[in-house]
Parts: C-alpha cells; sequence; structure tokens
C-alpha cells in the first residue's frame, strides 16, 4: 500500500492537462515509491531512473500529481506544469529539470543537496535559494533570484507571493532583518513589493537573557530575630 512505503517524503505538482493529455516525466527515485496521477491512478517506482508516461482521459483540466518515496532526481520539461513543491526532499533531491513549465514561482531553499536545476520559462518571476547552496540555476531573465541568509536562532521561510516569514526559535528573539543590506522593521514576515533584480533577505536572531533573582540574605531562614 502507499502508507507501505511512505517513509516521510513526499512531493507535489499542479499541471494543466488542456490540449495536452499525455504526459511524460523522469524520476529517479533512492526508495521505492509511487507516483499518484491524480486521477485515481497508482504507479509504483522501482529504485533508479524511472520514464513514465500517462494519459488523462477525464474531463477535468488540471491535476495535483504525487510523489511518495525518496525522489534524487525529477525531470518535467514542458510539461504545462503550474506549481511544483519538492520542499520535502531536503537532502535527497540533487536534479530538478523543470524549463519550458507555466511556474511564477519556485522555493529550492530547503533542498540543501541541489547541484542540478534547469527552470528556464518566461513566467517565473521568483526563484528562491539559500546563500549556502552554490550551484547556478539555468534561468530566464524575467526570473529573479531572492537568496535567503539567516543566521543560528531561527529560520526564514518563503510564504508564496514575495512573503517571507521570519521565525525565531522560542528562546530567541529577532536581532534584525535585513533586505538586499538596508535594515528593515525586526517583523515575523517581509513582502517584497516588487522584484527588478536579484535580491536577498538575511536576519540574525539574539538568544533571550534569563534573569535569575537571588535572595539577598542566602542563610537559612533568612533575616529572622532572636
Amino acid at each position: 500500500t502507499l502508507t507501505a512505503i511512505y517513509k516521510g517524503y513526499t512531493g507535489s505538482m499542479f499541471w494543466s492537462t488542456s490540449g495536452q493529455s499525455s504526459k511524460s516525466i523522469t524520476v529517479t527515485a533512492t526508495t521505492l515509491g509511487a507516483i499518484d496521477w491524480g486521477d485515481g491512478t497508482v504507479e509504483y517506482l522501482a529504485v533508479g531512473s524511472n520514464s513514465l508516461s500517462h494519459t488523462y482521459t477525464g474531463s477535468t483540466s488540471y491535476y495535483t500529481v504525487k510523489f511518495i518515496g525518496s525522489v534524487s532526481g525529477l525531470s518535467c520539461p514542458n510539461q504545462k506544469v503550474e506549481t511544483l513543491n519538492m520542499e520535502s526532499y531536503s537532502s535527497s533531491l540533487t536534479s530538478l529539470i523543470c524549463n519550458g513549465n507555466q511556474l511564477t514561482e519556485l522555493n529550492v531553499s530547503n533542498n540543501t543537496n541541489l547541484a542540478e536545476l534547469n527552470c528556464s520559462q518566461s513566467t517565473l518571476a521568483i526563484l528562491v535559494m539559500k546563500s549556502t547552496q552554490t550551484f547556478v540555476p539555468t534561468r530566464h531573465s524575467n526570473t529573479k533570484i531572492v537568496t535567503i541568509t539567516q543566521a543560528t536562532g531561527g529560520t526564514i521561510s518563503f510564504s508564496g507571493d514575495l512573503t517571507f516569514t521570519i521565525s525565531p526559535r522560542s528562546d530567541y528573539n529577532i536581532g534584525s532583518v535585513l533586505v538586499n543590506g538596508v535594515s528593515v522593521a525586526r517583523s515575523t514576515s517581509y513582502t517584497f513589493t516588487s522584484l527588478t533584480s536579484d535580491s536577498n533577505i538575511t536576519a540574525t536572531f539574539n538568544k533571550k537573557q534569563v534573569s535569575v533573582i537571588t535572595d539577598p540574605d542566602p542563610t537559612p531562614g533568612g533575616n529572622q530575630s532572636m
């Protein structure tokens, strides 16, 4: 069953079948897994490279496809993909080929081992990466990169629609938030009004101070008169 092979890894994409009822993708799996095509059809994935094709016969124009199991590579160029979520493959995903689709935003900042990315398409407005990622993505000139830099004590995450959430750990406060090197309000969220060039957002976090109250008279019983 699907639940038997599910091991905390899941990814998804949402695509249109208008004028393109047959879809072809390649999925490289590192564990036994499955693909749910979104129309009631489930196909199992073997370990290694899986070249897959599927034809939709229903009247629905859009389907959500789900990947189950650990995936190290996905190639889905020119398939009318509108959203793509591979964030849960934080360490396993190394290659993502998704050029020629209809994506408007793409977040790969959690994919720490990603080494290859082709996301070239004119519709893609924002690509979110982390400063620790050193690969150079293949992208369209319309695509602007927002680079996240976060210090110890919290995280910055992309929430969509040019908005980023700044989340300190319970024992930290937000120390500073900088956008393109300029300090902004120390808020738990920041929204870019527009993106005309590559940008960056940085957050630092300060350890909360713990107040210790001491007894001015440490002797047992305190100040007692005889």
